[in-house]
């Protein structure tokens, strides 16, 4: 047993490592930051996520304590950054491969304000692609039939976000990127999940879908997309999200240059079921 766990005892070494460090270049700001608040030096005070927090009080008046800050930061980092930078590089790699739908957002963007179509791509960028494919555990407490299967007490229950999304009867050619799916019908609350649903929907949701946005529409509005592999990228984990295997490589091409893409199957040959 001691022989079977040798090798993995350097990287929990290396990894408890990196978290005392990234504690103590967190804690160092927050201690930092707490003094400039306490003094209320408003100019050393910055308007943003940690400020907020140290302005927080509990139900007892009492502020939070370092380690909550830190908690409330990395989770912040965690679910706030990586989410949604696995969900831009799958947006550039569906992109790239559908000149048409690209043409249709420079028109849109070039044409002014709405962005209606910009928001239906996203839509169904997410949709095709969702980076966090299961919603939240729930624990049954009560037998409850779902599906024409009860399911008692004890047992834990995951909603798959991507066999949802994927289902013909919701979706008619789920593989296909669509985004005009989306243009007369608004998502779904029960079909379409990838920020999850009900009362634990990602708090996060709305700043997503605003930076997606906001970097879409400064790219699209300067280059062009075109692909820099023939095959469609296959998925990998990548920490807490599902991300593009080989990085989502595009090649960016400024607006009326040369070699503009070609608009490549919106059906992958194999699009398999992330395991």
């Amino acid at each position: 047993t001691v022989q079977r766990w040798t090798p993995w005892l350097g990287a929990v070494r290396r990894l408890k490592r990196l978290l005392a460090d990234t504690d103590d270049l967190i804690l160092a700001q927050v201690r930092e930051r707490r003094e400039a608040f306490e003094r209320a030096e408003l100019g050393d005070v910055s308007p943003d996520v940690l400020a907020m927090l140290l302005a927080t009080r509990h139900a007892d008046g009492e502020p939070m304590s370092e380690h909550e800050l830190r908690d409330e930061l990395v989770t912040a980092l965690v679910a706030g950054h990586e989410t949604t930078a696995s969900q831009l590089a799958w947006a550039f790699e569906q992109l790239a491969r559908a000149d048409r739908v690209q043409r249709r957002l420079r028109d849109e963007l070039d044409a002014g304000d709405d962005e209606a179509y910009l928001t239906a791509t996203i839509n169904e960028i997410m949709r095709r692609r969702t980076v966090v494919p299961n919603a939240e555990p729930r624990l049954v407490k009560q037998p409850i039939e779902i599906g024409g299967i009860e399911y008692q007490p004890g047992i834990v229950l995951f909603a798959s976000a991507h066999l949802l999304h994927h289902d013909p009867a919701i979706y008619p050619e789920p593989y296909a990127f669509r985004p005009e799916r989306f243009l007369d019908n608004s998502p779904g609350t029960y079909t379409w999940t990838p920020f999850g649903g009900g009362r634990r929907r990602c708090l996060g949701a709305s700043f997503a879908l605003l930076e997606m946005k906001l970097v879409l529409r400064a790219v699209l509005s300067r280059h062009e997309l075109r692909c820099a592999r023939s095959t469609p990228e296959t998925t990998r984990r990548r920490g807490i999200t599902f991300s593009p295997s080989r990085g989502s490589r595009v090649i960016l091409t400024a607006r009326g240059g040369a070699g503009a893409g070609v608009d490549a199957p919106a059906v992958a040959p194999a699009d398999p079921v992330p395991a």
